[in-house]
Formats: C-alpha cells, sequence, structure tokens
C-alpha cells in the first residue's frame, strides 16, 4: 500500500490547508502518549452513524481517521470547530472496507455504540480494516484472559492463606500457562507494544502468588520443625524441615529478582531459618547438658535414671544431628562419644541403685506379708536391672554381669513369692 503524507492525502481530498492543519494538530493531540499510530486515513468529512433506532449523519469540511494499537480516532469538523470520537477496540465487533462507484467506505460496527461509516478521500482502507479486524480480536481476547487470570490468582491467594499449597501449585501452572497463551498471541497480533504492559504487570502478579505461597509454605515448614526439635525431639527430621524451607525460598528469592519484586519477606524469612537451624544444632546438647546437670542434684533415684536417660538420648540425638546433616554441633564427635559411654555407664549405675531401693522396699513388704507389694517393687527392681543390663551390653561397661547377676536374684525372689 502507499503511503502519503498527512497533509497531501487530507489537501488532495478538497479541505483548506488550515482546516487540514487543525485536523491534523487535533488528532495527533488526541493520541495517548502510551498507543501508537499504525495508520493514517483522510475523509471526505462525512460520517454515519446508525443504531437499532436511528442513523445520524454528520457532513463537515474534512475529517480523518487515526487507527492506533488501541482504538479508531475520528476527527471531522473545521477550522473552528472539530468533534472527535473514538472507538475501542474492545468495542469493535466488524470492521469492514466497501468500495463503490462514489468512493470507499470504512465501516465499523461495535457491540455498545452501534455501526459507524467513515468515507474515505484517499487510499483503500483496506489494510486499515484487516489491521482492525486482527486487533479487536486480540483485544477481545486478552481483556477475556486477563479477566481469568484475575480469578485465577485470587483463588491462588485463597489456597496459600488456607494453607493448600499443592492446589495453589496446580493453580499456578494453569495461569502460568494462560499468560503464555496471551504473549503468543499477543505478539502474532503485533500488539506487544499494547497489551504488553498488563500483560507484564498479571505476570508479576502471578509470580508474586508464587512467591507468596513459597514463603507461606517455608514457614509452615518451619512451625513444623519447631514442633518436632521442641516436642518429638526428631532433630534429623526438623532439620529437613528447615533445609525444605531454606529451598522453597532460594527459589522464592530467585523468582522474585527476576520479576523485581521485592524481596524484604523473603530475606526476613531466610534469616528466621539460618536463626533456626543455628538453634537446632546447639539444642540437642544443651538439653543434654541441662538433664545431666539436674540429674547430679537430685536426691530421686527414679529421676536421676530418667533425667540420665533423657540426657543420653539428646547426646546421641546431637550425634546422628552431625552425622546425618552439614550441621556443626557445640562438641564435636569425638567428644560426644566421650560424653555418651560416660553417661552410660552412670545410666546403668543409676538403675542399679534405683534397682536395689526397690528391692528393699520388696523386701519390707514381702517380711510384712504384702505379698502383692512386694512383687510390684521386685518386678520394677527386675525391669530396672534388665535395662541397665542391656545398656552395659550395647557400651561394654561397666561389666554386664554382675547386674546380670543381681536381676537374677531378684527374679528368685519373685519365684519365691510366686510358691
Amino acid at each position: 500500500m502507499r503511503r502519503t503524507g498527512l497533509l497531501e492525502g487530507l489537501l488532495a481530498s478538497g479541505p483548506d490547508e488550515q482546516t487540514v492543519t487543525h485536523l491534523a494538530r487535533t488528532a495527533a493531540d488526541s493520541v495517548d502518549s502510551d498507543e501508537a499510530v499504525v495508520f493514517r486515513l483522510p475523509g471526505t468529512g462525512r460520517l454515519v452513524h446508525q443504531t437499532s433506532d436511528d442513523e445520524t449523519v454528520v457532513e463537515t469540511e474534512g475529517s480523518l481517521a487515526l487507527v492506533t494499537d488501541h482504538r479508531v480516532l475520528l476527527v471531522a469538523g473545521s477550522r473552528d470547530d472539530t468533534h472527535t470520537l473514538e472507538l475501542p477496540h474492545t468495542d469493535t465487533r466488524t470492521v469492514t472496507a466497501d468500495g463503490g462507484l462514489f468512493g470507499t467506505t470504512l465501516t465499523v460496527t461495535c457491540w455498545n455504540s452501534g455501526t459507524y461509516r467513515f468515507e474515505m478521500a484517499g487510499d483503500d482502507p483496506s489494510d486499515a480494516a484487516a489491521y482492525i479486524e486482527t486487533a479487536a480480536d486480540c483485544w477481545g481476547y486478552v481483556e477475556t484472559l486477563l479477566a481469568e487470570l484475575d480469578g485465577q490468582i485470587a483463588a491462588i491467594r485463597s489456597h496459600i492463606e488456607a494453607g493448600e499449597h499443592q492446589q495453589a501449585i496446580g493453580l499456578f501452572t494453569t495461569a502460568t500457562e494462560t499468560v503464555t497463551e496471551l504473549d503468543e498471541r499477543v505478539e502474532a497480533a503485533g500488539l506487544t507494544a499494547a497489551l504488553g504492559d498488563r500483560i507484564g504487570a498479571v505476570r508479576r502478579r502471578l509470580h508474586r502468588a508464587r512467591v507468596d505461597s513459597r514463603v507461606s509454605r517455608a514457614r509452615s515448614l518451619l512451625d513444623a520443625a519447631a514442633s518436632m526439635s521442641r516436642d518429638d525431639t526428631d532433630y534429623v527430621g526438623a532439620y529437613e524441615r528447615y533445609t525444605e524451607a531454606r529451598s522453597r525460598l532460594e527459589t522464592a528469592d530467585s523468582v522474585a529478582r527476576a520479576h523485581d519484586l521485592d524481596t524484604a519477606e523473603v530475606a526476613a524469612a531466610r534469616a528466621q531459618v539460618d536463626r533456626r537451624l543455628d538453634r537446632l544444632a546447639a539444642l540437642p546438647v544443651e538439653r543434654a547438658e541441662h538433664a545431666t546437670a539436674r540429674a547430679l542434684v537430685t536426691d530421686d533415684c527414679e529421676t536421676r535414671v530418667q533425667l540420665l536417660a533423657d540426657a543420653l538420648a539428646r547426646y546421641r540425638d546431637a550425634l546422628a544431628l552431625g552425622w546425618g546433616t552439614d550441621i556443626e554441633t557445640p562438641a564435636d564427635t569425638d567428644e560426644l562419644r566421650f560424653r555418651i559411654a560416660l553417661l552410660a555407664n552412670g545410666l546403668v549405675d543409676a538403675r542399679c541403685a534405683y534397682a536395689a531401693r526397690l528391692e528393699s522396699a520388696g523386701d519390707e513388704h514381702a517380711t510384712d506379708g504384702e505379698e502383692a507389694a512386694a512383687r510390684a517393687q521386685y518386678r520394677a527392681a527386675r525391669a530396672q536391672l534388665a535395662a541397665g543390663a542391656d545398656r552395659a551390653r550395647e557400651f561394654r561397661t561397666p561389666d554386664p554381669d554382675p547386674v546380670e547377676r543381681k536381676r537374677s536374684e531378684v527374679a528368685w525372689k519373685l519365684d519365691v513369692l510366686a510358691g
């Protein structure tokens, strides 16, 4: 198609130079900074507007149609009186370029405002009509999918708030596919400049939701890890939750940076993970030391056994944590093994001492003829000695044989009571 200068096309159709200049300036002033003019179509000054109820014909000295990537802009009038009409691509239903004996007419039918016929005074508007049709289809498609994306993003956030992270991930995948469809459709229509920012904005919102979902999931993992280390003393399990949370936050940080999103919340959550991991590294040894200290000052045999058993378990937790993870515990492996062996020896002695007290109580009950009470005490003593012997065999210290002999003695007393 041969393109003519704006003034050349208008002057060829009859309006005086001042009218042409005024129409061109009015049209240029009406174009927004974010839209691009694709076609400039001079007209005769005649414009027909038809609705289902009425038809209006406007005759002016001259007219000009600008086809942009957002709309069709019609300017008509004279140097003293100018009228501007815009037909957004989102409202365009059909468009045709009809040639006849007296010239060519560009006809645009809108969904909401009727049909407009613009009589041409210059080049064939067929290319412009084809562009308007493509642009209108693309704008309508984009508006529909953007509305769908609004709903999908809202649903993603609802799932995040409800802690339904898998459902959020599923919706995010669907929404991402929708954004990809938008990109492809807009690029094919040549409307990236017009619609790219809106698609970019919804993509940012989508990735913001993705980041928020990962942060939310990471915080859930932090809570789970804290509960495991506090209530279940599953330190390795807690470590696995912390490292999973850290991995999710690293991905969230990468996504946020790639899409120029604020990373403050991600950074705060990552710092919390680091603090929790540091705390986790020290926790088993701290608890073991605390239990040991309490065991050393208590006068109650049963309590001492329970505290020493707990301390031994915590030292073993620290050893497992150091072996199965990259955490550095406050005490190295050799130191932990030494403490465990020493504590195991003390625990066996404590069980034997507790068993002796239980056996003594059983003897008193037996002497007083309280056989049921005696049996209960002997059974408890036998259980302590059995546990002590097992621990002595495991650690090979102290010698388990004396403990076994004592257990046999208590068992004999039970047999005697049984008759």
